[in-house]
């Protein structure tokens, strides 16, 4: 229920089939539930009869070397100085959704002393660096319960959460100041995914965001989704908004470089096809039904309220 980071075509590239009840995660099933570090690089070694030993031996040195400098070794250099770990919960079968939704995220791994937090404040969690950068909100900013959905509007399960589940959430949760809700650009599908994005931004400036996200996602959910340019400035004007400068910002490429940092900031947490989810700290794979946020979100109130 997952596009997954594969920018071939949209409808195709999916992690499931429409309809299964198979959850993709960013680890194996066997080790699904536990607290883990964020995945590192690795480097594939050439073939035996690529390097003479000599060579082979230098070529693995300086591999080594490098990858100290950029940060391959360890957490991505990106996060390396959060002490944070991820708890990846997966839903084994939508039968199953609601008794096994996910598990609460565990505490945050406590640096050594003196490090990375100074003192007397907390350590950073996963959630923290996440909402760090994140620039559409909704709902209650002091809620307790947050919610970041890694998302696409090339997405054809993005719009599927977006029709059947988004507009629930909203109503039982953010609405009601229960749930702050983000949204982060995850723009993996090609030229049309950033596009998209990048004419959300314009709209942004306009503070049209979530009316544009809402008119994006419904168009192509009714098979009226057009992300050319052409396309998304028809969307624009549909809205209301000053057309001329809607257009020079579309049109200048202003926000692509921002559109593509944040999707390397967000595979860099090992997140690897969209629609995702975190919910404080609980990860969620996929166009998964109400009852599996609901769940969720039902348990981190309760866990709030002890």
């Amino acid at each position: 229920m997952e596009n997954e980071l594969n920018p071939s075509s949209p409808e195709e590239n999916t992690a499931t089939e429409p309809g299964s009840s198979r959850v993709e995660s960013v680890l194996p099933e066997e080790e699904s539930t536990k607290a883990i570090p964020f995945e590192t690089g690795s480097v594939k070694e050439p073939g035996p009869q690529s390097l003479n030993p000599l060579l082979l031996g230098l070529t693995i040195a300086l591999v080594f070397i490098l990858g100290l400098a950029l940060g391959f070794f360890g957490r991505p250099a990106l996060i390396q100085d959060l002490p944070i770990e991820v708890v990846v919960t997966v839903v084994p079968s939508e039968e199953q959704a609601v008794a096994q939704a996910a598990a609460p995220a565990e505490p945050a791994a406590q640096p050594a002393e003196g490090a990375n937090a100074p003192a007397g404040q907390p350590t950073p969690t996963i959630m923290d660096f996440v909402l760090s950068d994140a620039r559409h909100f909704q709902g209650n900013d002091q809620a307790e319960v947050s919610i970041v959905e890694f998302s696409d509007f090339n997405c054809g399960f993005c719009g599927k959460f977006f029709s059947e589940t988004l507009e629930q959430i909203r109503a039982d949760y953010v609405d009601t100041g229960k749930v702050h809700f983000a949204y982060k650009h995850f723009a993996i599908l090609g030229p049309d995914s950033t596009r998209a994005a990048e004419a959300s931004e314009c709209a942004a400036e306009q503070d049209k965001f979530w009316e544009f996200h809402d008119t994006v996602f419904g168009n192509r959910v009714s098979g009226r989704g057009d992300l050319s340019e052409a396309g998304l400035i028809a969307q624009a004007a549909n809205l209301g908004l000053e057309m001329d400068a809607f257009s020079e910002c579309l049109t200048s490429g202003k926000y692509t470089n921002q559109i593509n940092q944040e999707a390397l900031s967000i595979q860099s947490l090992g997140v690897r096809g969209t629609p995702a989810f975190l919910i404080n700290g609980v990860f969620i794979s996929g166009a998964q039904p109400y009852d599996v946020f609901q769940q969720v979100i039902d348990e981190q109130l309760a866990s709030l309220e002890n």
